[in-house]
C-alpha cells in the first residue's frame, strides 16, 4: 500500500480528524529518531526516551493517504519533551522525514493493538473490499494478548485468518494500483469483472469467521 505522509490537510483528512478527535487540529511535525527507536514501535521507544530524558508520551493518531485510494489514522505517540516541544521519536519504513499528527486527550497506551481507521476516497467496490480487509483483520489483532515490546500471543486459528486476508488484501492491492475498477476485466485475466469473478472470493473472506470477532 502506497500510503504516504498527506502533503495538505484537505477535507477527507479533516473529516477523518473529526470521527475521531472532534474539534482536533492535525499539525505537522518533523522526524527525528532517536538512536535506539525501532520502525514501528513508537511506544516502547517513548517509554525509554521518557525514563532517560523526562517528558511523557503522547498519544494520537497519525495520518497517511493513499492518494486517490484512502486516508488513515494510525494509533501513534509522539514524545513531549519537558520544555513542551513535541516530537516524532519513530523512524519511519519508508524513511518519512515528516508526519501529520492529531493529539487524542482520550487515548492511552494499554499495551493492546488499537485498528486502524481508514476513510475510502472512492466507492468502487475494490477500495470498499480493501478497507473491509485491512479493518477485519485489524479487528482479529486486536484480539491478541500483549506480550510486551511490541510482541503479542494469537491463536493458530486466528493466524491463518490473518494469512488468508493478507493474501487477499495482496491481490486487492495489486488491482488497484493497476488502475482497475470493480467492472473492469479481473486482474487474473479471465473474461470476468472483478466484481463477477475474484471480487466473490474476496468477499467470502471479508465475510468469513465473523463469529470469532
Amino acid at each position: 500500500m502506497a500510503t504516504i505522509t498527506p502533503p495538505e490537510i484537505s477535507p477527507s483528512i479533516r473529516r477523518l480528524v473529526e470521527s475521531l478527535v472532534p474539534g482536533g487540529e492535525p499539525v505537522y511535525m518533523d522526524v527525528n529518531p532517536e538512536p535506539d527507536a525501532t520502525i514501528s514501535e513508537c511506544f516502547p521507544s517513548i517509554q525509554a526516551k521518557v525514563l532517560r530524558d523526562g517528558g511523557q508520551l503522547l498519544c494520537g493518531w497519525q495520518l497517511w493517504e493513499w492518494p486517490g485510494v484512502l486516508v488513515e489514522a494510525e494509533f501513534h505517540g509522539i514524545w513531549a519533551a519537558p520544555d513542551g516541544r513535541h516530537v516524532d521519536i519513530t523512524p519511519k519504513q519508508d524513511g518519512e522525514t515528516r508526519v501529520l499528527f492529531v493529539a487524542d486527550p482520550d487515548l492511552s497506551y494499554t499495551g493492546s493493538h488499537r485498528n486502524n481507521v481508514r476513510l475510502p476516497l472512492s466507492k468502487d467496490r475494490t477500495i470498499e473490499d480493501f478497507v473491509a480487509l485491512a479493518d477485519k483483520r485489524g479487528r482479529i489483532m486486536e484480539t491478541a494478548i500483549p506480550l510486551g515490546n511490541g510482541q503479542f500471543k494469537i491463536s493458530q486459528q486466528r493466524m491463518q485468518m490473518i494469512q488468508e486476508i493478507e493474501k487477499a488484501l495482496g491481490f486487492v492491492g495489486r488491482v488497484i494500483h493497476a488502475g482497475l475498477g470493480a467492472d473492469d476485466q479481473c486482474l487474473c485475466k479471465r473474461s470476468d469483472s472483478y466484481r463477477n469473478c475474484c471480487g466473490g472470493a474476496v468477499t467470502s473472506v471479508i465475510r468469513a469467521h465473523e463469529s470469532l470477532l
